[in-house]
């Protein structure tokens, strides 16, 4: 083990993985560790798949020096998890199956290429206050609403605003399987999930700083404490100076989840209100009641940070994330199945089938895609 990837330093890249604050060049360091193990569905000769995870833990505990016991089992993905293998991974703070990983040759193919559809891309449009739409590029990751102008975030100009857009509404609108980092021209910087909209001012005024938010964003709001900075989203507000969070306002969810990472914010329904501390989430519930709880940072930010993490939850909940990324229509042939619980994660950038497929070894139920249909039904 070389110098740089000393126990602390990678159980420290691991913290910063958890809390969405590590660099491309940190995650590159901390793949590459974690790509050295040998891959989870690469079972050798007669192994079961208990065996196969134990030694996926004696991996993990030698290369990052962990001491473990073993006293109960972990479910993840249909399969069983020792807990040793369990506690090895809470100690480093993330989850390391991020990434299943399997041979392409010896795999059963789910669709043929042609049928197979690729992941959500950055996308996104801005609207003018004079309703004319800018398709932003796919080539580019964010843009920046400057006071006379935006710009993309590399720094290729875009727009120039008119005396009289600067006193309009701006509205950034992301399709399905479409994803966009937005600065706002106080510095806050705002990254919609796809199919979401951001609604904000081309310049703020003297005394608050508002923006009205539909579907899941994450924000790191620029500290101003003359000027608060508040989001409205699906009945409910939330007040901030300067801090990092998430909120998923998304229909079909049915509550409204407000995850904390740093600072603090106030969250006002039309029945309760609640300060969240850092690690808290707040769920505001159908009935105008805001329940706080310890929140999963991992989970709540996993879209950020290009994955899908599933945790415990059950096949309807997951094919709202994986139709909303993959731009797909679900059709169910059995209702029943909607209620399978399914937990692990990976990437957003695999292509659909690999999804289905993970899925298809995790439980009794199988894909079938159609175009942009995907017909679910037992296996």
């Amino acid at each position: 083990m070389t110098s740089s990837n000393t126990p602390e330093h990678i159980k420290h890249l691991a913290r910063k993985w958890q809390e969405g604050t590590i660099t491309n060049a940190e995650k590159q360091t901390f793949e590459a560790w974690y790509d050295s193990f040998d891959a989870i569905y690469e079972m050798k000769g007669t192994e079961t798949r208990e065996q196969a995870w134990e030694r996926l833990y004696q991996n993990i505990i030698k290369k990052a020096n962990i001491t473990a016991g073993r006293n109960r089992t972990f479910k993840m993905w249909g399969g069983w998890l020792t807990a040793a293998a369990a506690l090895a991974l809470v100690f480093l703070g993330i989850y390391f199956f991020n990434t299943f990983r399997y041979q392409g040759a010896s795999r059963r193919q789910l669709t043929s290429a042609s049928a197979d559809v690729l992941p959500g891309k950055n996308s996104a449009t801005i609207t003018l206050g004079d309703g004319r739409k800018i398709e932003l590029s796919h080539a580019k990751n964010g843009v920046v609403i400057g006071r006379h102008n935006f710009a993309y975030s590399d720094g290729t100009p875009l727009e120039s605003l008119s005396q009289e857009q600067k006193n309009t509404m701006l509205t950034a609108n992301t399709p399905r399987g479409g994803t966009y980092q937005i600065v706002l021209p106080d510095g806050t910087k705002v990254w919609l999930n796809a199919e979401s909209s951001l609604q904000f001012p081309a310049r703020f005024n003297d005394k608050t700083r508002e923006v009205k938010l539909s579907g899941e964003a994450y924000f790191e709001v620029a500290h101003n404490r003359t000027k608060p900075f508040k989001v409205s989203s699906k009945g409910q507000e939330v007040l901030v100076l300067g801090t990092h969070f998430n909120i998923n306002g998304y229909d079909a969810g049915g509550v409204t989840k407000t995850t904390l990472l740093e600072g603090a914010v106030k969250i006002t329904g039309n029945k309760d209100n609640q300060v969240l501390r850092p690690g808290q989430q707040g769920i505001l519930e159908a009935t105008g009641k805001i329940n706080v709880a310890p929140a999963n940072i991992a989970d709540a930010i996993a879209w950020k940070n290009g994955y899908f993490i599933f945790d415990e939850e059950t096949l309807e909940s997951v094919m709202y994330k994986v139709a909303r990324w993959y731009d797909l229509e679900v059709e169910y042939e059995d209702a029943e199945i909607k209620k399978q619980v399914f937990g692990g994660s990976i990437s957003r950038y695999e292509n659909v089938s690999k999804v289905f497929y993970m899925l298809e070894k995790a439980g009794n139920v199988k894909f079938r895609l159609e175009g942009r249909k995907v017909i679910v039904n037992k296996s």
